[in-house]
């Protein structure tokens, strides 16, 4: 099970989709569904303004806080909003008949909501009342802020989801379902809530979700990444992640049903090389995956740079010439390149049909590397041969997964790639400079993972005015 799911679940359950509108939409008028009231809530949620940021968004130096008070305030649950009034309480009710439409989804005010409802959303968020303080407590909470809180009601969503058409969103999240009647990835969950708060110290959130039974193993790896001490900070965008820790013997069970997998199993046999012991047994488990925005190199490309850990090194080095004849029956065509280097073979990857665009690609001790510029390999064996010795990142190697990206360079690189001959012929409308970026520290997104587990937090924090 791969963790985008998990995150278009929490997109789903959260009503991050729905359309703010109070009034049901016309289809659902002529379908004479089940009347939105009788619906049990599936997720409740606060917000608490107490810094006015939305009542008077012209208030605050921060640009990227005055954009979005006067985009909260144009909503209609904020209409009604006044000095007296700066608090309301929201449920979310899901509409099975809907399922895959925006219409899935349906916000609808605490006023709006019935006795029964009200009480649902009540209970919902007062009987999470610990976890919020304790998450909020995490990060440094302005005096006055925006708070969010919300907390989803897991067997609403279970009971409701895994009676889906299998043709609408049920394919979308996961095609296998457990005898057509569960879906592994939501029945381990027990429990999910959030914060969020937003402030002119920054936008700091949190997100966790529980497994009393400790199954949340069987669909995420809960390895750790353990190479931070490697990691190059000169990059735009980092991303560091663990890959699943499934045996190549798993892989090639699910693998075996694909129509394609017997035609590939040939071509890599007829190549000496065994599919399951040679290719999937020898998957990276942890990788660093660099992006620069800013054109580079004779082509002008931006410069992406993919770091792996490879479980096997020398078991790799002994079948290069395996791997040469696979490319060789693929098309692919290997060119060695000049190296900085004398001890690092560089070798150029392109396809006959696209020979003008290729991928770089040396090995160094239990690394390989690939980029999609000369300059970006170069770049990343320079650093990986002469980095210098630094402490491991806690924060990182708690993490399974974790993303960086520097805002103090992010407007300029874009503007560069945008005005590139890659993209300055290609009709995109022009983008003018993101000058909120200049407001921003470095934003980090990461995860904490267990057995009974599930944490992602996001942290924007804001440069003091």
């Amino acid at each position: 099970m791969k963790f985008y799911k998990f995150i278009y679940f929490c997109f789903v359950v959260f009503a991050a989709i729905p359309s703010f509108a109070q009034n049901a939409s016309p289809t659902a008028k002529l379908m004479k569904i089940k009347p939105a009231s009788t619906r049990n809530i599936c997720c409740a949620t606060s917000i608490n303004d107490s810094s006015k940021i939305i009542l008077n968004p012209g208030n605050c130096p921060i640009e990227i806080l005055r954009r979005l008070g006067r985009a909260l305030g144009k909503m209609e649950f904020f209409n009604q909003w006044s000095e007296s009034k700066t608090f309301l309480k929201l449920g979310t009710v899901l509409i099975k008949e809907f399922a895959g439409t925006p219409n899935f989804t349906r916000l609808i005010s605490y006023e709006h909501l019935s006795e029964t409802q009200k009480k649902e959303c009540d209970n919902l968020l007062t009987s999470h009342e610990d976890d919020f303080s304790r998450l909020l407590n995490e990060f440094s909470i302005a005096s006055e802020a925006i708070i969010i809180k919300s907390a989803v009601n897991v067997k609403e969503v279970k009971d409701t989801v895994c009676k889906f058409p299998t043709d609408k969103i049920l394919t979308i999240l996961d095609s296998n379902k457990n005898n057509g009647e569960d879906l592994p990835f939501i029945g381990v969950f027990d429990d999910c809530y959030s914060v969020l708060s937003i402030s002119e110290k920054g936008i700091f959130g949190r997100l966790e979700a529980d497994s009393e039974k400790g199954l949340l193993g069987e669909i995420v790896t809960d390895d750790k990444i353990s190479i931070s001490e490697f990691i190059d900070d000169e990059p735009l965008i980092l991303v560091a992640q663990t890959h699943s820790k499934k045996e190549a013997s798993e892989v090639m069970k699910k693998l075996e049903g694909h129509p394609y997998t017997k035609i590939l199993k040939e071509m890599v046999a007829s190549a000496g090389l065994d599919f399951e012991k040679d290719i999937i047994d020898n998957y990276t488990k942890e990788s660093l995956l660099y992006i620069n925005l800013a054109p580079t190199g004779e082509k002008m490309l931006p410069d992406i740079r993919w770091v792996t850990l490879l479980p096997s090194p020398e078991k790799i080095v002994a079948l290069i010439p395996n791997y040469k004849d696979f490319c060789s029956q693929l098309g692919v065509l290997i060119t060695p390149v000049e190296s900085s280097f004398k001890d690092v073979d560089i070798v150029r990857l392109s396809h006959f049909i696209t020979y003008g665009y290729g991928v770089y690609v040396t090995l160094l001790d239990k690394f390989c590397i690939l980029s999609s510029t000369k300059e970006g390999i170069q770049s990343a064996v320079s650093h990986l041969k002469n980095h210098p010795k630094k402490e491991k990142n806690k924060v990182i190697e708690n993490s399974s997964f974790y993303l960086r990206v520097k805002t103090s360079d992010f407007n300029m690189q874009l503007q560069q790639l945008l005005q590139s001959p890659l993209l300055n012929d290609k009709g995109i409308p022009p983008i003018t400079n993101l000058t909120f970026f200049k407001d921003m520290n470095n934003i980090t997104a990461y995860t904490e993972l267990t057995k009974n587990k599930i944490k992602l937090m996001l942290n924007i924090p804001f440069i003091k005015k």
